[in-house]
């Protein structure tokens, strides 16, 4: 209860996204002292690190990364998938490239190096911007996505030996 307490006389706490419980319980709709019992059961579920004067730390990345197999990844890839697809990319801050070509073994290990080095500094900026206010950011998503794949238009077009090798080559993998 004490911590309770302590929190609600300091109206400054920032939390490690940048907002401030008013800023909070505005953005949800909630009073103040709802979102400071969630900071205090967040803290007990070891998300948080609550410090004096009831400032927190994020015990969490900053970046959302999901396990391969992990419950949230099971229960809404497919809806987050078809969310974040059903856009043009063209407006501000939007962007969508997608690319086919054909690569050898090499030059694909070294694309999907760079991918990685792409998420890594997505996980970088999100990590010097964290402290920001959130009235200084917006939520960004990006999707990087690499995979042998042949439209299935094109596909119809291949020469019958290289469609069933591709096939089995696809079966196998599922």
């Amino acid at each position: 209860m004490q911590a309770i307490h302590q929190f609600s006389d300091d109206k400054s706490t920032v939390g490690p996204d940048g907002r401030s419980g008013r800023d909070v319980s505005v953005e949800l709709g909630v009073d103040e002292r709802a979102v400071r019992r969630w900071m205090v059961r967040l803290d007990g579920l070891r998300l948080i690190e609550l410090r004096s004067k009831l400032r927190e730390r994020a015990r969490a990345a900053s970046v959302i990364a999901w396990r391969r197999d992990g419950p949230l990844r099971l229960r809404y890839e497919k809806q987050i998938r078809h969310e974040f697809l059903q856009t043009e990319f063209a407006r501000g801050g939007e962007a969508l490239h997608f690319l086919s070509a054909e690569l050898s073994e090499a030059s694909s290990k070294v694309f999907l190096r760079k991918m990685a080095r792409v998420a890594a500094e997505f996980r970088d900026l999100a990590e010097l911007d964290r402290s920001l206010p959130s009235k200084e950011k917006r939520s960004i998503a990006a999707l990087l996505a690499v995979r042998p794949w042949v439209f299935s238009m094109f596909e119809s077009l291949r020469a019958p030996t290289q469609t069933a090798t591709s096939n089995t080559s696809r079966a196998r993998k599922n």
